[in-house]
């Protein structure tokens, strides 16, 4: 359905080879600054200690203070600049390419292609809560970004960056209380074209570093603590159960949503994906989160651009290919 990165890089390439001036100026810029900021320190501590005058020494101490806070802000907006230009000519126009040349079905005039994109922004806290994946925790503060949102065939999708956190006490000193992160990672919610009555959890099981354990053990301890009623299930499909524990309010439902071929669509889709993945199933939604510390869409001045937009698009693909790997726009049943 979508073009490959080769026939996207032509669309786009005009922006690619006006991001890569950017970066050039972006990175004299960022050698500049740190020339400036060192001689904001060396210059002043220089003539202070080798004059010994009260008011060459006052001097010294005006330069290395305003010289030294001067080189960081211009150093940060220097950076802030070049990350908002890569958002808008590298990650806006590999989606409007993405969805302007995608291929869609000749025997389907209804299929819509529709995208929407906002770099500051993030799913709100509405569709955070009706996903029904953090029900175990709760969420005190949200923070996210690069909120993409749009319709492949005839399922709607949501996705951003999410860091959730909790607000704990801390006994350090005096009491008081300081947020924790609890969840860090992708959210991506797409219409079911179902309203599920019931809740089901899919919890992956595999576990590949020390945070992947630590994570498992939380989830097992705020469950007890929390007294949720949702009963662990097992299903028919081996190698399904392997990577997914299942928990539900609903054994019927979760078993009629969980066809055979949907368990086997997502274990392939876990086996292309090393990072955890959760699923839910609630109101209408099949909702994701794929816990990853990676800071995706974010640039970095000192690699190419066509290389970093690769990457973009990489990650964009893995995205927007959730529908059709799980077969979404498949309507085996109608909303009720």
């Amino acid at each position: 359905m979508f073009s490959s990165y080769d026939e996207i890089y032509q669309l786009i390439k005009s922006d690619i080879d006006d991001m890569n001036k950017i970066r050039s100026k972006t990175i004299l810029k960022y050698i500049f600054g740190w020339i400036s900021l060192l001689a904001s320190i060396i210059i002043p501590a220089i003539f202070g200690l080798s004059i010994p005058n009260a008011g060459i020494q006052w001097l010294a101490a005006f330069v290395f203070f305003f010289g030294t806070i001067a080189s960081i802000v211009s150093f940060f907006k220097t950076l802030g600049s070049f990350r908002m230009a890569f958002k808008r000519k590298v990650v806006r126009s590999l989606l409007k390419a993405l969805f302007e040349s995608a291929k869609v079905p000749e025997d389907n005039p209804n299929y819509e292609m529709k995208w929407g994109y906002a770099s500051r922004g993030k799913i709100n806290n509405l569709l955070i809560g009706e996903s029904g994946l953090f029900y175990l925790n709760r969420i005190d503060r949200v923070s996210g970004e690069d909120l993409i949102t749009g319709k492949i065939g005839a399922t709607d999708f949501y996705f951003s960056e999410l860091k959730l956190f909790k607000q704990v006490r801390d006994y350090q000193g005096r009491s008081s209380t300081k947020l924790k992160s609890r969840y860090q990672g992708v959210l991506y919610l797409a219409d079911f074209h179902k309203n599920f009555q019931g809740h089901t959890v899919l919890q992956d099981k595999k576990a590949f570093s020390f945070q992947h354990l630590k994570r498992y053990f939380r989830h097992h301890y705020h469950r007890v603590l929390s007294g949720k009623k949702l009963t662990a299930i097992k299903m028919e499909n081996d190698e399904f159960n392997k990577y997914f524990k299942v928990r539900t309010t609903s054994e019927f439902e979760a078993r009629y949503i969980l066809s055979p071929n949907l368990m086997e669509d997502l274990v392939a889709f876990r086996k292309r994906n090393r990072n955890p993945i959760d699923i839910a199933f609630r109101k209408r939604f099949i909702s994701l989160f794929l816990y990853n510390k990676k800071d995706y869409f974010e640039p970095r001045i000192f690699d190419s651009m066509k290389k970093q937009s690769k990457l973009v698009y990489d990650d964009l693909i893995l995205f927007f290919r959730i529908i059709n790997d799980l077969n979404l726009n498949t309507r085996i049943w109608s909303k009720e």
